[in-house]
């Protein structure tokens, strides 16, 4: 028999399977928190998506009233899409009269999600 392999004798046994398990366990332990890991970032990375769209959809439509303003058919009202699944509302309200540089008008862009 290879050295490597000794016969284990009545005594050891006990302490062989309690190695085992503790490994087990030890193992189950590490594979567990690296799944909850991942699934955290795959939560958290979700949620950046979506606030790169909200973004990006309320400049969108900050300059679509801008358009509209400047070209005096007067200013747009809410509006909503629909992109994966999630539904984007943005609403640009006026904020004041006159309170910005020049004597112009100053917005708020407020998108919900």
């Amino acid at each position: 028999m290879h050295p490597m392999f000794k016969a284990v004798d009545r005594s050891e046994r006990g302490v062989v399977l309690i190695s085992v398990m503790v490994i087990s366990i030890i193992m189950m332990v590490f594979a567990i928190s690296v799944l909850s890991i991942n699934v955290s970032q795959v939560t958290l990375g979700r949620r950046q998506v979506d606030r790169m769209k909200a973004e990006q959809y309320g400049k969108g439509n900050f300059w679509l009233n801008y358009n509209s303003l400047f070209n005096g058919t007067g200013a747009i009202g809410p509006q909503s899409i629909t992109l994966d699944g999630k539904t984007y509302s943005v609403t640009v309200t006026p904020v004041g009269s006159g309170a910005g540089p020049n004597n112009t008008q100053r917005y708020d862009v407020t998108v919900s999600h």
